[in-house]
This record gives C-alpha cells, sequence and structure tokens, in this order.
C-alpha cells in the first residue's frame, strides 16, 4: 500500500516549545497602568494642513474608530502616578495603524503593526503633567504581514486604551534568547548537526519552565534568570564548534513606496514615523547605523517635520545616518526617458550636496522592475559609482540571474559596479533568513562578503528592537554566518577595490516578472511620454529667450517645479500602474499641475520672442531635427501661410479620432530655429498622387488597400517595390486576450495569455474626412466585448508612415489589447528605442533568456529589418511590444483589477505608426519621424518675432541630437548642450550656436566641467561614438 501523509494528532516538539516560550511574552510588563480620558478626531492627512471631519471628542475602550485612509488623532492629559516614580516607563499599544507619539511637544517614537511598545520617559517622575498626542493612520492594508501577528487588520478599528507600562528587562531578554533558540532549532537553512544541536537544548530548557499555564508570575521571573544562564553557558558559549559559514555585511533600511497602497500625502507621514523609529533605535543602540534613500523622502521630511530633519542631520555629521540613493526618487527605470534619469540624478545630488554636504554615489533601487541598459553611462556622468537593485536576484520567472557582484555594460560599453543581493530586501533577521542569504550568493569565487538588507519595508517601518536584539545573538551563534553591521557605502568600497576578477553583464537588466507595467494605467504614460517632450521644449524655449534677450528670463529653480512633478510621478509604483485608484488620480492631478506650470514658463519665454500681431504666425522648434508637420495652438480659418520669401505653405483641418478638430500645416522648420509667417488666401492643391477612398490611402511613397472590414490587406512600399505586409497578413490587427496573471495582477503579463485570444469583427462606419493637400484620411470605427473605438489612418502627402490615432472607450476587466503586424521579413534580431540609442535583441527562442523576453519595452519605435529592406512601428505613448518571427506587436491597453479594481477603465487616446524603409531604419527618416510624431512643432497664431527668424543651432551630425538644451544650474547664463547619439555611430559634430563663445568645456550631469571642448567663434566640435550621451557647458565671450 502507498504512503499515505497523514496530520500528525499528538503535539509536535517544534508546537510545543512554541506554546511553553510564549508564556514569556505575556509576562514581560511588570506593571501595566492603563490611560484614562482619551479624545480623539479623525480626519484626512494632507501635507499642508489636515482636513478635520470632525472636533475632539471622548473615545473609550470598546469604541469603533479610523476608516479608509483615515489619520485619528488622539489626545490624552495625564500625571505620572507615585507608583511609577523613578521608572523607566514604555507605552504600549496595540495597533495595525500606523503611529507617531508626541509628548508635550516632543517626538517620542512610532509605533506600527511591527511593534507595540516603545520607550517614554527614561526616568518617570511622579505627579508631572503631560499631554500625549498620537498621530494614527489607518491603513487599508498592512504593510508587512510578516512581523509580529494581528488581529486588527482593516480599515476600522476598535479602541483599546494605551498604557503606560514598566519592562521586566530580564523578561524580555530571555523572551529575545528563545527566540533566537527557537528560530535556529528549527531553521531549515540549518546544518543539520547545528539544528540538532539546538533543538536539544530547546528540550532541555523546557524542563527548567514552571509548569505549563501557571498563574505564578514570579516562578516564572525567578525561573527567568537560571534559563538565560544556560543559554549562555550550554548555548552561546558552545555552539562555536559549528563555526561561521560565509560573512554578510548587514545594512539597515527601510524601503519606502512614495505612492503604492498609499498617496503621496500619507507617504509623508509614514516617512515621518520610520525616520523617528530609526532616530530613537540610535539613541538605544550606540552601533546602530542607518541608510534612507530618496531626495523627495528628506525634501519632505524638512518641509513637514522640521524637528526631525535636524535629527537627521545631526546623525549624517556623525556617519550613523547613511544617505543613499542618488535619485530624485527610485523611479521606474525602463519606462522614463535619458534626460528624465539624468534629472532624477542632478536634483537628487544637488538636494543631498546643498542640505548635507554628502556627494551620494549609490544608485540604490532595491524595487525596480527591471534596468535599462541606457543607465551605466548616465550613472557615471552623474558621479554614480555604484548601482544596487534585488529584483532580478529573487523574482525572475524562469532564470536565475547569474551574479550578484559585477560590473554592468551599457549600451555605449561604458561600466558601472553593480550589485544585485541575493535575497529581497525586506528581512528581519532571522537565522533562516541570513543562512538562506550565504547560500544564495553566487559569487563565493571572488567576493568572500555578500550584502544582506534587513529592515520592514514598502510601507516604511525599517528595523525593530527584536531584529538588534537578534543580530547581538547571532554574533554568539554556530553555524549562522559572520555578520557585521555597516553601510551601503562602505560595503561597496570594500567589496569592489579590485574588480579583476569580476564577470561583467552587457545589455539591460531585464527582469523576468512584471512585464504588465509596460502598459497598465495607459493615462499615465501618455502623461509620461508628453511631459518630458513638454520639459525639453519649455527648457529650451526659455534658454532661447534668456539668450536673445540678454537676461534670465525663466530661472532653473523655476524649471526645476514641473520637472520635479514629473519625475515624482516617475516612481516605480506609480508609472508602472501597480496602486490603488487614489493614487492614481493624485498622478493625474499633478500631472496636469506640471503641465499648467510648463505652459507658463513658455508663455513667458515666448513673451520675449514673439509680439502681438493680427495675421501673423510664428513657429517655434525646440528640438534637433527639421519638422514638417506643424499644429496651430489655436483654431485658424486662412488656406495657407506665406514666408518673407513668398513661399506658399497649405494649412489644413483634421479630425481627430476623439471627436475633435485641429489645424495643421506642411512646413520646413529646421532644429532650433523660429520661423515667421503671414495669413494667405492662396489655396494650395494636393498632389496628384495623394488619393484616398475608403478602401485605399496613397502617395507617392506607399499605397494602403483595406478591404470593407477595415483590414489592410495590403500595403506597398512604392520606393522600393515591396510589399509590406507577409503574403496573405492582415496590417493593424487588433488582438484581445484574457489576461489574468494571478496575484501581481497590474504588474504581470504571463506568457499563456496567447492561449485565450477573443475573436471580434473588423471596423464598420468607415468614411473619408481627410483629403488633402496635406493628409488624406479615414475614420472606422469598432465595437468588441464591451469597449468601442474610433480609429483615423492617415497619410501625409510626402511621408511614408502611416498613423492610426486611436480613441477608445475601455470597459473591459482583465484583458490585454495588442496590435500585430505581420511584416514581409525575415530578421535574427530587432531593435528597440531606448530614447538614448538602439538594443539589439534577439528574435528566436533558442535559450530560455529569449523565451522569458516574450514582452519586452521600448520608447517611440521597434524596427524589425532585413538586408534592403524593414518595417518600423512607432508610437507616441506606448511602453510595451514583442517580435516573434515576422510578426511586430504593440501593447495598446491591460485592464487588471488588481490593486485598483477600475484601472484603465475610461476613455485612452493614442497613435500608432507603421514605417517601412530600405537598409536601415536608423539612416532613412524613421528615427526623426517618430521624433516628430511625439513632438510636433506648434505654431502661435496672432504673433510675429520679436526677435530675427531662422535657425539658432546648426547641427552637421543628425546622428546626435539635442537632448536637453537649458541654462546651467547654478544661476549664470551658462548654456549647457546635452547630446544623444542614436543611430550606433560614430563622428564629429560641428554645432553653431547663436552666441559667440567664450569657453566651451565638456561636463558632468551636475555640470561640474571636466576636459576641453574645441572651437572657433561660435561653433563647437564634438567627437562622438555609438549611443554616447555628451554635455557640453559654454560660456558666451
Amino acid at each position: 500500500m502507498a504512503h499515505i501523509a497523514v496530520e500528525r494528532r499528538s503535539i509536535s516538539m517544534q508546537k510545543w516549545s512554541k506554546l511553553v516560550f510564549e508564556q514569556v511574552d505575556q509576562r514581560i510588563f511588570k506593571e501595566v497602568y492603563p490611560l484614562d480620558n482619551w479624545l480623539v478626531r479623525n480626519g484626512r492627512y494632507e501635507p499642508d494642513a489636515y482636513i478635520w471631519e470632525d472636533d475632539f471628542h471622548p473615545i473609550f475602550e470598546g469604541d469603533k474608530w479610523g476608516g479608509p485612509d483615515i489619520t485619528s488623532m488622539f489626545k490624552c492629559d495625564f500625571t505620572i502616578p507615585e507608583e511609577l516614580d523613578g521608572k523607566k516607563v514604555y507605552l504600549y499599544m496595540y495597533t495595525a495603524t500606523e503611529v507617531i507619539i508626541s509628548d508635550n511637544g516632543r517626538y517620542v517614537d512610532g509605533l506600527d503593526p511591527n511593534r507595540s511598545w516603545c520607550a517614554f520617559l527614561d526616568k518617570a517622575k511622579a505627579g508631572e503633567q503631560h499631554q500625549m498626542i498620537l498621530e494614527c493612520y489607518t491603513r487599508s492594508k498592512p504593510d508587512d504581514d510578516r512581523g509580529v501577528a494581528r488581529n486588527l487588520k482593516g480599515c476600522i478599528q476598535t479602541f483599546k486604551r494605551p498604557s503606560l507600562v514598566v519592562i521586566d528587562e530580564e523578561m524580555l531578554g530571555l523572551k529575545y534568547d528563545l527566540d533566537m533558540l527557537y528560530q535556529s532549532a528549527y531553521a531549515e537553512n540549518m546544518e543539520e548537526g547545528a539544528r540538532e544541536f539546538y533543538a536539544s537544548h530547546v528540550e532541555k530548557i523546557l524542563k527548567l519552565f514552571p509548569f505549563f499555564e501557571s498563574d505564578d508570575d514570579e516562578e516564572f521571573r525567578q525561573a527567568a534568570p537560571r534559563i538565560r544562564e544556560y543559554i549562555q553557558r550550554n548555548v552561546y558559549e558552545k555552539s562555536g564548534r559549528f563555526g561561521k559559514n560565509g560573512k554578510l555585511a548587514c545594512v539597515a533600511h527601510s524601503h519606502l513606496d512614495l505612492a503604492y497602497h498609499w498617496t503621496m500625502g500619507q507617504t509623508i507621514q509614514k516617512n515621518a514615523r520610520t525616520v523617528l523609529i530609526q532616530l530613537r533605535l540610535m539613541d538605544r543602540y550606540p552601533e546602530f547605523k542607518y541608510s534612507h534613500t530618496q531626495a523627495w523622502a528628506y525634501e519632505s521630511l524638512q518641509k513637514y517635520y522640521p524637528s526631525l530633519f535636524e535629527e537627521v542631520k545631526r546623525r549624517v555629521a556623525e556617519g550613523r545616518w547613511e544617505i543613499v540613493g542618488a535619485m530624485y526618487v527610485e523611479p521606474d527605470c525602463n519606462l522614463v526617458n535619458a534626460e528624465s534619469l539624468a534629472r532624477q540624478i542632478m536634483y537628487g545630488k544637488q538636494y543631498f550636496l546643498k542640505e548635507f554636504g554628502v556627494d551620494v554615489d549609490i544608485a540604490w533601487l532595491p524595487d525596480v522592475f527591471g534596468n535599462s541598459a541606457i543607465m551605466p553611462q548616465i550613472l557615471q556622468q552623474g558621479g554614480v559609482n555604484y548601482f544596487v537593485s534585488n529584483k532580478m536576484s529573487t523574482w525572475n520567472d524562469t532564470n536565475l540571474f547569474p551574479h550578484n557582484n559585477f560590473l554592468w555594460r551599457g549600451l555605449d560599453g561604458t561600466t558601472v559596479k553593480a550589485c544585485v543581493p541575493p535575497v529581497h530586501f525586506n528581512s528581519w533577521m532571522d537565522p533562516n533568513q541570513v543562512i538562506g542569504s550565504w547560500e544564495a550568493f553566487q559569487d563565493k569565487s571572488y567576493c568572500d562578503e555578500s550584502l544582506q538588507m534587513f529592515g520592514y519595508g514598502d510601507g516604511g517601518s525599517g528595523i525593530t528592537n527584536e531584529m538588534m536584539e537578534y543580530y547581538y545573538r547571532e554574533q554568539n551563534m554556530g553555524g549562522i554566518p559572520q555578520m557585521r553591521l555597516t553601510t551601503g557605502k562602505e560595503y561597496l568600497d570594500t567589496v569592489f577595490a579590485d574588480t579583476s576578477e569580476f564577470p561583467t553583464w552587457d545589455g539591460d537588466l531585464y527582469l523576468e516578472m512584471h512585464r504588465g507595467t509596460f502598459t497598465t494605467k495607459g493615462e499615465l504614460k501618455r502623461f509620461n511620454r508628453k511631459g518630458e517632450f513638454l520639459a525639453q521644449q519649455t527648457e529650451a524655449t526659455a534658454a532661447i529667450a534668456s539668450l536673445l534677450a540678454g537676461r534670465i528670463v525663466v530661472t532653473q529653480e523655476e524649471v526645476s517645479v514641473p520637472w520635479k512633478k514629473l519625475l515624482f510621478n516617475q516612481f516605480h509604483d506609480i508609472l508602472p500602474g501597480s496602486h490603488t485608484a487614489p493614487v492614481g488620480t493624485d498622478a493625474i492631478q499633478m500631472y496636469q499641475e506640471m503641465n499648467e506650470e510648463f505652459y507658463e514658463l513658455n508663455s513667458r519665454a515666448l513673451e520675449v520672442l514673439t509680439q502681438p500681431e493680427n495675421g501673423s504666425f510664428v513657429a517655434v522648434n525646440a528640438f534637433s531635427d527639421k519638422q514638417t508637420i506643424s499644429y496651430f495652438e489655436q483654431p485658424v480659418t486662412v488656406p495657407s501661410m506665406i514666408d518673407k520669401s513668398g513661399r506658399i505653405y497649405p494649412v489644413q483641418k483634421q479630425v481627430s479620432a476623439e471627436g475633435g478638430e485641429r489645424y495643421c500645416t506642411e512646413i520646413e522648420l529646421d532644429g532650433f530655429s523660429l520661423g515667421e509667417f503671414k495669413a494667405s488666401e492662396t489655396v494650395v492643391e494636393k498632389a496628384e498622387d495623394l488619393r484616398v477612398s475608403t478602401t485605399c490611402l496613397e502617395n507617392a511613397l506607399v499605397s494602403v488597400h483595406l478591404d470593407a472590414e477595415g483590414n489592410i490587406i495590403q500595403m506597398v512600399d512604392k520606393v522600393r517595390q515591396q510589399q509590406v505586409n507577409a503574403p496573405g497578413a492582415l496590417l493593424n490587427q487588433w488582438q484581445l486576450f484574457e489576461d489574468c496573471p494571478g496575484t501581481y495582477n497590474a504588474w504581470d503579463i504571463v506568457k499563456s495569455y496567447t492561449d485565450h485570444q477573443i475573436n471580434f469583427d473588423g471596423w464598420n462606419n468607415i468614411t473619408v474626412v481627410e483629403d488633402g493637400p496635406i493628409s488624406v484620411a479615414i475614420r472606422m470605427e469598432k465595437s468588441f466585448s464591451k469597449s468601442r473605438a474610433v480609429q483615423i489612418v492617415r497619410l501625409y502627402a510626402e511621408s511614408p508612415r502611416v498613423d492610426f490615432e486611436t480613441w477608445i472607450d475601455w470597459r473591459e476587466k482583465e484583458k490585454l489589447l495588442k496590435v500585430a503586424f505581420p511584416v514581409n521579413v525575415k530578421a535574427r534580431t530587432y531593435t528597440t528605442d531606448t530614447s538614448a540609442g538602439v538594443l539589439e535583441r534577439m528574435n528566436n527562442k533558442n535559450t530560455t533568456w529569449e523565451q522569458a523576453r516574450f514582452e519586452v519595452p521600448c520608447h517611440k519605435w521597434v524596427d524589425l529589418s532585413e538586408g534592403t529592406f524593414g518595417v518600423s512601428i512607432l508610437n507616441d505613448c506606448k511602453y510595451g511590444c514583442d517580435v516573434e518571427d515576422n510578426v511586430i506587436r504593440l501593447s495598446l491597453l491591460k485592464a487588471p483589477i488588481r490593486p485598483d479594481r477600475e484601472s484603465d477603465l475610461g476613455t485612452h487616446y493614442f497613435t500608432y505608426s507603421i514605417y517601412p524603409h530600405g537598409s536601415s531604419a536608423i539612416t532613412e527618416g524613421m528615427v526623426e519621424s517618430a521624433y516628430q510624431l511625439n513632438q510636433p512643432a506648434p505654431i502661435y497664431s496672432d504673433r510675429r518675432l520679436s526677435v530675427a527668424e531662422g535657425s539658432l543651432l546648426e547641427n552637421t551630425a543628425s546622428a546626435l541630437k539635442v537632448q536637453a538644451f537649458k541654462l546651467a544650474e547654478d544661476g549664470s547664463n551658462d548654456v549647457i548642450l546635452r547630446l544623444t547619439e542614436v543611430y550606433g555611430s560614430r563622428g564629429t559634430a560641428r554645432i553653431t550656436l547663436p552666441f559667440a563663445i567664450g569657453s566651451a568645456m565638456e561636463c558632468d550631469l551636475m555640470e561640474n566641467v571636466e576636459k576641453p571642448v574645441a572651437f572657433e567663434q561660435n561653433t563647437i566640435e564634438v567627437p562622438y561614438t555609438p549611443n554616447q550621451i555628451i554635455s557640453v557647458r559654454l560660456t558666451q565671450k
């Protein structure tokens, strides 16, 4: 008969010893004095002021309080009783909430689900008056269920009076001793001999305890010293024979999500509570050091909790509080562009240098969902020597990432020292964890010590008394690695002192999980993409205005305000969409504020560059490339414009997929140039080869043929006489899939989604809505599942690019929408835009590494090319794609139900495009077309130039794009020119500027000069290599 596993009916030694040992926990408090006469008021925390729902009123034992994301303020006036005179007094409060405690205006400590008591008075004085304030935030989801067990989870709490208590230090010490012994005896990772040794002493210690469930507390108190002495003599002093296997550098920290299941406002409270707890631990444990990250967190602490901020400054000066994380926030590192990453570093380091005099050189990104190959050179140029991130080692679903300490080589060949610790960033000094940490460390052949982060995180909280007490006891326990308390920088400086034997990882650090974050919360993705281009446009326009006016028109301090809003929303649980509904609402409001602020700064710059004049128009191109299609900021009624040379430019109304109208013109506006035009009544005829019907769009370059349901049955590249679509295949195929990835609903796309495709009908109500002279277009409608969509298919007169401008009312649950382009191309590799160069990926599934990359990030385009022909798919706000064989697919929308049950529901607006080309997508205009799709130059009506028109910056190298054109951060009128090579080529560019140059120096991201750049009069010569980012600091003569 086969063996049948049965549940053991008699209690095991493991369970029995736990029950016995827990009797100690019940006797830690020697004296308990509940506090009466509590008052409470409830409200919502806003950073600048509470929004109270009521006034202070009495609350009694058993009353209900709190609510979803409610902060309750408790107040109690009391007198120290005679019985506590001269004693060390603690505050006890059993809570599932987060509490900041103050007494007579002094911050005392913090409590949360991981800690129930804290020191209150070192030496109480009878008769002394106190007013205690408890600032309690009620969460809808606790940060961490792995600490002290709680039965009070949820939004509504039951009031239990907090108490003043006196702790029996001997019993508390015994509790920690027993915890350590018990955890070691039953640690699965412990070597068998050591585990049996500890288990044997568990059994022996049980004999030293009073009878089980004895009511005689004094009997327990008398037994405590004997049991502790036994543990000291027989466990701590004799376990050394099992040795110390491995070495761990223990860095205390608390990962703090700036928004997740809580909003930014609530994070300000979380940050303050976390900081307060760590400061008080420093008072208690002289060896304790702590690492805290993100400049925004320090900024908010400085503004809203200034006294705590000053305490932090003192601890930083002592060397016990480490600032890690050189960035403004911990951003998503796949979706943000190169300039955003540069500003994360610049604003982060700028703040730390100003407020603390500390030059932070660590990118501390434990929880981000993969990292772009553009990062190493951006980190290096920002003076960031180290990169730390945990996810790849602990969350990959297919392959074990092969290194923990290594050199990471980026797209341009720059390397940075990288650490991917072998275990999760949330840990609490459990023996099983620390042994497992060393066992998981893969680099023992060339590194003798691994990094072990410890502390509760996600919602802050950090280190507890228990963790520190466990750490001290683990020093005396055999079979557990050798451990030391240190800082992140000290460990990294030590372990990377000699990297001669370190391996190198080349390319992106792709996380084999959380692939859905490229697509979830599509509205935020659109705000981000548009915001990044708006930031560049505004800053460049302001710099141009300042240069031509001879004075600073817009300061960099003013520019930093909306920039920081953009950067904050790039946090790795905001932009990726992995958050609750209130976070998304706040993010959209912040984006709207950001837009208004950028527009206001742009308007101030335009006031300098232009002046009112009816019937005139001004075009401003604040980007690198020549613009051919520009859009009017206001509606116009004239059929054309005329420039000073007499050339006529047509004006045309276009129909928006959203249902509105806009006006565009076809001009040739050089990069970084200003153009002035007058209204004209000349009607420009459309070209003969620009044609449209409900079944065909055509110009001199391409033809697109559709069937009666709007399916593209054929597309032809007329220049190369090449069919674009694969034989018999349809282009622009919408594909709807069931998307049920499980627990991490918003985060993940799992490979099996392709097993469940949902079929739906084609397009209908197809009509011609534009017929030249600039563009032709048809409008189509589609209803599917619970959603409906409108699409404008548009072709311009002089471009091979076909746009699919799309509006969709998305009403799905757990669905994924993709668009597929089966193209007539065979290639072993494909390429994606990274925003600062081109990343090549394998187009096969030969290895598990390729198989895991079934969804990858991209920015403005993805391309598949063979010898003399290729096809690119462009977009204006999408980030997820996949390529398999000859099929290119773009992920359009996702519909998760957790943590936001209504994520993505509503209307979305986006454009994607198909662009056929010859042998090189890079050099045949595709890259420039992608830039123009994302940010066409604006035209302002009833304005004329106050300055000379023409090009303000001429660049001989089309491969070198201007990533930033701005004034220096130090308030001078120096100009910072940041360039990015995007073709994967090398050469020397000659760049002519609108002023005589006094000096030209290559600089880092902090704008510190490094080496001279050759120049003559107003022209610089800049050598460049593939995918290089170059910053130049220029002074005016």
